[in-house]
């Protein structure tokens, strides 16, 4: 978190109200804010005013001598009362102790009264603060009633006073001349922030009060129109994403006039929202009517904006030196509607190198980015042509001119084209914009179908009556939009395309596949001239997954426009820390030509942990190494288990399916039955993490024992989870069948995880038995093998152990497969869990975000299948006999968790002589 500056000097008694000074030492910080805290100690609400005022006069907010007379103690708030402290438009009401009775109650009663005074006498909207030091709390008018949006609390033994300061300033809005680095973005205007809670919960209140308006509904409808027919069922039609969206917008069209050193906090709210100034500037294609100018069209909705204006006029948008824009959209848009849309925006160091490798004359080649998103890819390209231009010595007015016609952007989301649009403008810089000798601009990035789904291909686009002619480089981030979040029509178009392409790969790889090798072929077969390079971000598995075979072989025979790629060298950053994406990634690059050249099996690898202020390439080189790795080969020769093990079922979401025993009721339980509620996870995901538990008195016969991949040691499986199976000898049973009629109990059960299940799945394609038995997981284990061997599906480390409970179900962190012996299980749990196997099957595993991804790579070892006459087959089987009772009569501590058991249980292999035994002769069977 950035800290406020303040200057190194020793400390003055608290309570002595500093006229005039506008700098405080970090020592006397400390001590101010640690005695503000201490609401234990004997004090007066007047001494408490008096520090809160020096505080406020004191710290880095800004607020000067010159601001002493908007910071007044006792101020007259009309009626007789007096506001404790007034800065700005926030009124501060200070009270001793905030703990005590009905103090708090009756502070913000008080406090209301002072806000609606203030409110009406000026015009302006007033927020409200209370306080007693130690608790903070921010308060807006909603009807004639405050409402607390923000609120942090002070450690009078440990002051975190950076916290109160950023706090301060995001409810105050007082600090000027902001630096707009990501951190600032982040910290002062972020969804954690309290300027954005604050002005979150104004917008909600606005929207709330005025929906009915047919204008306001008419937008708000437009818009879910418009990014449903965009993303289909993986779009949710929430007001509150409208509300964000909005606030998205606004601000970012707020910070266009900014740009231009306009004075954003004296222009009218409906110019600021309409573009007006732009237009009489002579810029075009920046702020234009659209679904997010409501807000002036409502009472009191441009108070709001005038506010927000003020809140971003703080900030020195000259001096941006990065897509902060990108920083405000993610921190405000959660991680989890931006996975279902497939939207992974690109950091700027990668976006900065990938600009410099592939765009080798500027000033000469017409650059687009078809899925601009904020604008990354656009603010680096535009800031190579600058360089280049001012080495070429041309005019500001030419140099305008040419980046324009040569730095293109294209977007379907249209709070991300509003976004690049501003983006475009913090590259082009004030400076020039506002240079006498610049003529009329045009920003071109556009609203508009990347793919032109379902259209014959032409050699020009038409969006929003500007020609956007082809380019002679494709470059940026496509959407990662996998098949399975596709809505069904999307899904029936991708397959068509892919098809025609020979992308398509069904099958098993069906539900692995994504939007972004089509979007590729797709964009470069529209856009992209012949002898034009490309170079886009990827998922890593582009390089070795069998779903991106056809991608790889670099020929697209599409019988419209037939796609030939001479493919470069990969970029593999899977070994880039932190993970920058939820899945990892690689970067592709080539050049079209009229033969194929397939994509290199030798790739760079990037590895090196990356310091958390990285944002530049110049940082991010020093820290990483690239060097030649040579992958696997498209067809490797696989083990003979490959094709047996199998991934487990779909247990999921937990909440629905698993449960542990529960208090029975006084009156007792039913022979037959249990009384059960849902078994919770800390691992629980969105939106399944916050409902409550579900609760019955279920079969037992319909109870089963679970297999996770966290009760699997190596060696050692041990099953203490359950899960309630709708599953009798017929089958699995749904909510509205006629059996289940027969068992009262689990028919209860099932009925509310499936209402649970309708009303929050991510998409209505799956009932949640069809969940439970996606792609046959569930119904290929029945009927159960009297003996299976499960092993980890991801993980650092293998684990692998046999399993022979006959009621038993494999979850999908799980592989499994059937086995003809003992002897053959104990053979296949030794290899899988030797420290060897681990090591030589990792270069080959894909990288999640916090781990890796076993699944079947180890099956491209040479593991033979087990042969009862080899010496060598059976004294594996041996060894691994032995270590499964010796693994079985260790003393595990199991509220250590899976783990840490782990780890004890991989300790013990390695010094014990039949594990070391058994590393020796797996390393021969794998030799």
């Amino acid at each position: 978190m950035p800290s406020f500056e303040v200057r190194p000097e020793t400390a003055v008694p608290p309570h002595s109200v500093m006229h005039g000074e506008a700098s405080i030492n970090a020592q006397e910080l400390r001590m101010l804010v640690s005695t503000l805290a201490a609401r234990d100690t004997p004090r007066t609400e007047a001494q408490i005013q008096a520090d809160v005022r020096q505080l406020l006069l004191r710290a880095p907010l800004d607020l000067e001598e010159r601001d002493l007379t908007d910071v007044v103690l006792e101020a007259q708030a009309g009626g007789g009362t007096k506001i404790d402290v007034e800065v700005g438009a926030t009124v501060i009401e200070v009270k001793r102790d905030l703990r005590k009775g009905s103090v708090r109650e009756q502070a913000v009663a008080q406090l209301a009264g002072y806000v609606q005074s203030r409110q009406l006498s000026t015009g302006l909207r007033y927020v409200g603060v209370l306080t007693d030091g130690a608790e903070w709390g921010c308060y807006h008018l909603v009807s004639d009633g405050l409402v607390e949006v923000s609120a942090m609390e002070v450690s009078a033994s440990k002051p975190n006073a950076d916290e109160l300061l950023l706090w301060l300033d995001g409810v105050m809005a007082t600090k000027q001349d902001v630096a707009p680095t990501p951190e600032a973005i982040q910290t002062r205007l972020g969804a954690e922030s309290s300027a954005h809670a604050l002005d979150r919960a104004t917008l909600t209140a606005l929207y709330a009060a005025n929906r009915a308006l047919p204008s306001v509904a008419m937008k708000r409808h437009l818009w879910a129109r418009l990014l449903r027919t965009a993303f289909g069922t993986q779009f949710v039609d929430t007001d509150e994403l409208f509300v964000e969206h909005t606030l998205l917008v606004n601000s970012a069209e707020i910070i266009a006039h900014a740009v231009l050193g306009l004075p954003v906090d004296s222009i009218s709210p409906g110019s600021l929202l309409s573009g007006e100034k732009f237009e009489d500037s002579g810029v075009y294609g920046v702020v234009e009517q659209d679904f997010f100018d409501w807000v002036v069209e409502v009472p009191e909705g441009a108070k709001f904006v005038k506010t927000l204006a003020r809140r971003l006029a703080r900030f020195a948008w000259q001096a941006v030196e990065h897509d902060v824009l990108k920083v405000l959209y993610e921190s405000i848009i959660g991680r989890a509607t931006r996975k279902k849309l497939g939207e992974y925006y690109t950091p700027d160091w990668l976006a900065e190198q990938m600009v410099q490798r592939v765009i080798k004359s500027p000033l000469e080649e017409k650059v687009l980015d078809p899925a601009c998103g904020s604008g990354t890819f656009l603010f680096h390209a535009i800031r190579r042509y600058i360089v280049a231009a001012e080495q070429a010595k041309i005019g500001v007015a030419a140099l305008l001119d040419g980046i324009t016609d040569h730095v293109m952007g294209m977007d379907l989301h249209p709070v991300a084209v509003a976004l690049a649009r501003v983006t475009y403008l913090l590259a082009l810089g004030r400076d020039r914009l506002t240079d006498p000798a610049r003529g009329q601009i045009q920003i071109p990035v556009f609203l508009g179908d990347s793919m032109q789904w379902g259209k014959k291909r032409t050699d020009r686009v038409l969006s929003q009556g500007q020609l956007v002619i082809q380019a002679d480089v494709l470059i940026g981030n496509p959407p990662w939009l996998a098949f399975r979040h596709m809505p069904p029509d999307t899904q029936k178009m991708f397959r068509e395309m892919s098809e025609s392409r020979e992308l398509w790969k069904g099958r098993k790889w069906a539900t692995q596949q994504d939007l972004s090798a089509l979007f590729v072929a797709r964009t470069i077969q529209l856009y992209l001239q012949r002898g034009g390079r490309f170079c886009f971000v990827m998922p890593s598995s582009v390089l070795n997954g069998g779903q991106y075979a056809g991608f790889r072989g670099g020929t697209f025979p599409d019988p419209e426009d037939r796609v030939d790629l001479v493919f470069e060298r990969p970029w593999d950053l899977r070994r880039i820390r932190p993970h920058f994406f939820p899945i990892t990634a690689s970067v592709v690059m080539g050049q079209r030509a009229s033969q194929p050249r397939p994509l290199p099996n030798t790739s760079e690898r990037w590895v090196g942990d990356l310091q958390p202020d990285s944002r530049r390439w110049a940082d991010v080189e020093e820290q990483i190494t690239i060097s030649a790795h040579i992958g696997e080969a498209d067809t490797v020769r696989l083990s003979p288990y490959h094709e047996r093990f199998t991934q487990g079922a779909s247990i999921v979401p937990r909440v629905l399916f698993m449960a542990k025993k529960a208090p029975a009721s006084p009156l007792g339980t039913p022979a037959g039955r249990e009384s059960v509620r849902s078994a919770r996870s800390v691992n629980e995901k969105q939106p399944w993490k916050d409902l409550p538990a579900l609760e019955g008195v279920v079969e037992t016969e319909f109870l089963r024992p679970i297999y996770l991949g966290e009760t699997v040691l190596p060696f050692k499986a041990a099953s203490s989870a359950r899960a309630v199976i709708p599953y009798d000898k017929a089958g699995l049973m749904a909510g509205d069948s006629e059996r289940i009629e027969l068992f009262p109990g689990l028919a209860a059960w099932w009925r509310r995880a499936e209402q649970l299940w309708r009303k929050h799945r991510s998409s209505d394609r799956l009932t949640l038995l069809e969940q439970l038995d996606y792609m046959n997981k569930f119904s290929v284990q029945l009927p159960i093998h009297r003996q299976r061997v499960v092993y980890t599906k991801s993980g650092m480390h293998l684990s692998a152990a046999r399993i022979v409970d006959q009621r038993a179900i494999v979850d999908h962190t799980l592989y499994w497969a059937s086995v003809a012996s003992d002897d053959e299980a104990h053979y296949l749990c030794a290899i899988l869990n030797a420290e060897i196997t681990t090591k030589l099957v990792r270069p080959k595993m894909s990288y999640g975000k916090d781990e890796r991804h076993i699944d079947k790579y180890v099956w491209q070892l040479p593991i033979a299948e087990y042969d009862p006459e080899d010496q060598l087959h059976t004294d594996i089987a041996r060894f691994g006999a032995l270590l499964e009772k010796e693994v079985t009569a260790l003393e595990l501590d199991p509220k250590k968790g899976f783990v840490w058991q782990r780890q004890q249980v991989r300790q013990y292999l390695s010094t014990s002589a039949a594990g070391k035994e058994l590393g020796l002769a797996v390393r021969k069977i794998l030799a």
